[in-house]
């Protein structure tokens, strides 16, 4: 397998991301709905590391490590 460096986030991403979280709390009318919101962000990083891994299995490349938070 081939070995791949991870891009790192810099400061306009984790601001991105920041913005993106506040919105999201704000419609679905946190803390009320945090367990919803939670769901959904679980869902789309499972979506996003299949499809990642499957880019990653076709060019031969190891699949992600899997870190408990």
């Amino acid at each position: 397998m081939t070995d791949y460096i991870r891009p790192e986030l810099d400061a306009e991403d984790i601001a991105l991301a920041g913005t993106i979280a506040l919105n999201k709390f704000r419609s679905y009318g946190a803390p009320f709905n945090t367990a919803q919101l939670l769901i959904d962000l679980c869902k789309t990083i499972i979506r996003l590391v299949k499809e990642i891994n499957e880019h990653r299995a076709a060019r031969g490349i190891a699949p992600l490590e899997v870190f408990e938070v």
